[in-house]
């Protein structure tokens, strides 16, 4: 699902930011909301939109 692969990215910083970026890649308002409907699959996003920004500020080895 293309919301896992953007939240994966570090490029949303959280689950709205997630829904604006589906939204400009001309995904529909419904189909967005099919798929981000779920508590499970929203606690899931953020918990890579989390892991993604650790990343991004972890220091380099």
């Amino acid at each position: 699902m293309r919301a896992f692969e953007l939240a994966r990215s570090g490029r949303c910083r959280s689950v709205q930011d997630l829904k604006s970026q589906l939204r400009s890649e001309r995904y529909g308002a419904g189909e967005i909301q099919a798929h981000l409907e779920g508590r499970l699959t929203v606690s899931q996003l953020k918990s890579a939109i989390a892991d993604a920004a650790a990343n991004r500020q972890a220091p380099a080895s």
